[in-house]
């Protein structure tokens, strides 16, 4: 990458980053902050890969729909987010399951969509209370019981 950054410094416009970053996501983050704070062009890098969003400007860490289309492609993306709507929370869990690693006080229904995934998320999600999760986890391995 270090011929990216160089290449990068060769970049004046905003419309030649777009194309570069277009090319490969990974360019986003050697981007100029006006760069990383264009919608559109981290919108071409987070469709590439959502761990893109990392090297988004703030504001856009804040962009629902950003950061939807983000965990769409890598549930994990949603620990650069700056914004934890429950909605965007389940589907970046419906995408990975690692992704409650990332949420405080994340919905009944993503605890269930986790550990639906893999019963290891029980590691965050204490089922406590909720019968229904144990048992998802217990179909799963019974190692789950420890």
């Amino acid at each position: 990458l270090a011929s990216v950054s160089a290449m990068g410094r060769g970049l004046s416009s905003l419309p030649a980053w777009r194309s570069s970053v277009a090319e490969d996501w990974r360019r986003l983050q050697f981007a100029p902050e006006h760069v990383r704070g264009d919608r559109r062009t981290v919108l071409l890098a987070v469709k590439q890969d959502g761990e893109a969003l990392e090297f988004a400007a703030k504001e856009l860490k804040a962009d629902v729909s950003l950061v939807k289309c983000a965990v769409q492609k890598s549930g994990r993306a949603i620990r650069f987010a700056e914004v934890k709507d429950p909605e965007v929370v389940l589907e970046a869990v419906r995408q990975d399951w690692r992704a409650i690693f990332f949420v405080e006080d994340a919905s009944r229904e993503a605890h269930l969509a986790a550990v639906s995934g893999c019963w290891k998320a029980l590691e965050v999600v204490a089922p406590t209370e909720d019968s229904e999760l144990a048992l998802v986890a217990v179909s799963q391995s019974a190692e789950a019981l420890r």
